[in-house]
Order: structure tokens, then C-alpha cells, then sequence
């Protein structure tokens, strides 16, 4: 009776044990990764993304399925899709960098949020080369021509059977975020196309881009066609080398002192009125970014030292220029120019935007700098001559189309005037 008893017992707690071990869960094999669980509250994760299939005209952005998401959100630009997929390809792109973001999107009617938007750049390159038209950029030095790296480029174009040309070179950073349709308005065309084309599908043309910056990106852009009505957009990268300062110009090249012994102010009407009252401000003299002879000079004008002036170097004389182009403004097509403002004949009178000198000069062994005012004889248009003395240089916008002069935007009204001393700051 013992004896069976125990042995029933003992088969229970066998049965039990398989029973038990029948119902259990499998532990996941090493090679099945466990799956993430599905939130139920809080922000959705931010989906992964990355880049598959990048070709010359598309690409394709992929990531992994977000626990919980209904659906998802792509903007590309003003294309916005509302999507279950987890890829999204884009075809048909023209050259140009294009920013992908990706978000994942909560179901309604749950404690979920959409996750925060992730984003993925990627630049299509466009077809690089075609076997019927080259393109070469290269910095080159002709003395001669005035023509060195670091202020000029030449181009060079072969083809077979082009049959139209348009052409751009751009500093690089003005055209980053711009597409290629914009880029193509701003081609320039040949009135001799008929003759560049000859040239460039016999032999090849080549020709120089003057007057560029030094240490300076520039970006060629040549779009062209050819006799079987195929487009293709060339584009060439190159950097203009560095200025490197003459041993005349690298003597100039510092921090100055400058005062000035008068002010000039004007009234509301344009009115000029000349005081007595020094001023005592800093100037800095650099190389120039287009010669090693030219330097620029910034903290002369009383805007600040944003507004540069341009120097003229001759010898041991530095000439500050008068009618030098600064810069434009894109608003209204005004250019920004400096200007000196004249005694004529003895009398206060007005602006003068011809290529003088304002302000001269002179560097003696010591290194000591003398500055005198531009004043000499004039011609003017109705045929008199008359003696014209600078009082005051200073930067003004002006109307190419009619000459008027205006002030800048966030004019002051009294400007640095009269004779200048120059001394080398500490």
C-alpha cells in the first residue's frame, strides 16, 4: 500500500512537469532578434533614414518600420506624401541637393504623438560627362594681360556637333540653394554664337574670366545642345589661388591711426555744412583679393569697416579712389559707390563720381605717411575750368540710369572731412 502510493505520486509530479513544460513560452533562437514592443503613449521614435539607389537623376530614401506608427509623412520641398511604406524614390531630379524629412505618424484616437521630423540630404549629380562636349577650367598667368590665379580663369570647351551654348560662371556660394531652372535664366548667350560654335567643334575655344577674387570658389556652368537635340549642363569647380601682396603693397599692409581735423553734415534737403572737430579712428589695410599691387582699406567710412575703399598703388604712393563700385543693391539696382564731396572754386558744392583720387599717400623711407587732398583743375561740361579741392569721401548709393545720389538706408547725417594724419598703430 506504501509501495503504490509512492509511485503514484511520483507519476503526478512527472505528468505535472510535462503539463507545465508544454504550456511554457520558447525562448527566441540566438539567430531571431526579439521584436521591439508597440508604445502605447508617449512620442513615436524618429524614423532612421538613409540612401539607396542614388543615381545621376534619383534616389531612393529607406528606413525601418517605427513601432506603433499609422503612417508617415515625406516633404521634399512643396511635395508632401502621406505614406504606410517604409522607402519613398524620387526620379527624374535635376542637378542639385535636395533634403529629405521623414516623419512617423501617430493613429488617431490613441495617446500617441507623431515623432519629431528627421532629415537626410543628397546631391544628384546629373549626367557628369557626355562624348560630345568637354569642358576644362584652369588658373593660368599672362603678365601681360595682367592675368595671374588668383584673378582670373581661363574656359576651354571641345565638342562635336554642338549646336547652341549658354554659359555662366558664378561664385559658388550664390548658387548653392538655387535650382537648376534658376541657374539656367542666369546663362549668359554669345551674339557671335554662330562663330564660338565653329571654333569650339573644330578645334576647341578657349577664353579668360578677368577681374574674379582671390581665394575665391567659382563654379562654371555651361549648358549646350547638339545636333541631335541632346541637353547637357557641364558644370567645373575651381578655387582662384590666394593675392599675395607685392613687397611695395606688403608695406602698407596693417592697422593705422587716422584723424581727421573736420566733420561734414548734412541736412535733410542734402544741404552740406562743414565743422570744426577732429576725430581719431582706426583703419586696417589689406591685400587686395584681385592684384598683389591693389590693396583695400576698411574702417575709413563712417558706416564701418564692412564698407571698404579700394586703393590705387603706384611706388611709395597709395591713392585712395574716388568712383569706385562697391557693391549693388539687388532691391532697386542701385550701385554702392564711393564718392568725395568738393570745394568748387572755393565754395561747398557738390558730389564728384569721376575716377579721381580723394585722398594721396606718400611713404617716405622712415615709414612715415603724409596725406593730402585730391585738388586740381576741372573741365566741366560747359566748357569752364574751374578749381575742384575734396572735402570729404564717404560711400553713397547711386541710380546708374541717372547718376542721382542718394544716402544709404541707415544714413547719418555727419561724416568724417578735411585733412587726414596717418600713423601705424602700436
Amino acid at each position: 500500500m506504501t509501495k503504490n502510493l509512492f509511485q503514484l505520486m511520483v507519476a503526478f509530479v512527472a505528468l505535472f512537469t510535462v503539463a507545465a513544460c508544454e504550456t511554457e513560452t520558447p525562448a527566441p533562437t540566438p539567430n531571431e532578434p526579439e521584436q521591439p514592443e508597440t508604445p502605447v503613449s508617449g512620442e513615436l521614435a524618429a524614423p532612421v533614414l538613409s540612401v539607396e539607389n542614388l543615381t545621376e537623376s534619383s534616389f531612393t530614401i529607406v528606413w525601418d518600420s517605427v513601432p506603433g506608427a499609422d503612417h508617415y509623412t515625406v516633404v521634399l520641398k512643396q511635395d508632401v506624401k502621406q505614406i504606410t511604406e517604409t522607402s519613398v524614390t524620387y526620379t527624374d531630379l535635376p542637378v542639385g541637393e535636395y533634403t529629405v524629412r521623414v516623419k512617423a505618424v501617430a493613429p488617431k484616437g490613441t495617446e500617441l504623438k507623431d515623432s519629431a521630423y528627421v532629415t537626410i540630404s543628397v546631391t544628384v549629380s546629373g549626367v557628369t560627362n557626355v562624348d560630345w562636349f568637354e569642358q576644362t577650367v584652369y588658373a593660368d598667368t599672362n603678365e601681360a594681360e595682367g592675368i595671374y590665379p588668383y584673378n582670373a580663369l581661363c574656359v576651354e570647351w571641345k565638342g562635336v556637333g554642338v549646336k547652341s551654348i549658354r554659359y555662366g560662371l558664378f561664385e559658388t556660394n550664390t548658387i548653392m540653394n538655387m535650382s537648376m531652372e534658376d541657374i539656367k535664366k542666369k546663362l549668359n548667350e554669345f551674339d557671335n554664337e554662330a562663330e564660338v560654335l565653329a571654333e569650339l567643334n573644330d578645334k576647341g575655344v578657349s577664353f579668360y574670366f578677368t577681374d574674379l577674387l582671390g581665394d575665391t570658389k567659382y563654379t562654371m556652368m555651361t549648358l549646350v545642345t547638339n545636333n541631335e537635340g541632346l541637353e547637357f549642363m557641364a558644370r567645373t569647380d575651381h578655387e582662384t589661388e590666394v593675392a599675395v601682396a607685392s613687397p611695395e603693397a606688403a608695406k602698407w599692409i596693417g592697422k593705422w591711426n587716422v584723424t581727421s581735423d573736420k566733420t561734414i553734415t548734412f541736412d535733410s534737403q542734402g544741404n552740406a555744412t562743414l565743422n570744426n572737430g577732429s576725430e581719431t579712428f582706426t583703419v586696417t589695410i589689406s591685400a587686395s583679393r584681385q592684384s598683389s599691387e591693389a590693396l583695400t582699406i576698411a574702417g575709413l567710412s563712417s558706416y564701418g569697416e564692412t564698407w571698404t575703399a579700394n586703393t590705387l598703388l603706384d611706388g611709395d604712393t597709395l591713392y585712395i579712389m574716388n568712383g569706385e563700385i562697391i557693391g549693388k543693391n539687388e532691391d532697386n539696382g542701385y550701385d554702392y559707390i564711393w564718392l568725395v564731396y568738393c570745394s568748387i572754386d572755393g565754395k561747398l558744392g557738390q558730389f564728384f563720381n569721376s575716377q579721381i583720387p580723394s585722398y594721396v599717400l606718400e611713404m617716405d623711407a622712415s615709414g612715415a605717411v603724409s596725406c593730402t587732398r585730391f585738388a586740381d583743375e576741372a573741365t566741366f561740361s560747359d566748357g569752364s575750368k574751374k578749381r575742384v579741392e575734396v572735402v570729404h569721401t564717404e560711400v553713397y548709393a547711386q541710380d546708374p540710369t541717372t547718376g542721382d545720389i542718394y544716402f544709404l538706408s541707415n544714413s547719418i547725417n555727419t561724416f568724417r572731412a578735411g585733412d587726414m594724419q596717418w600713423v601705424r598703430a602700436n
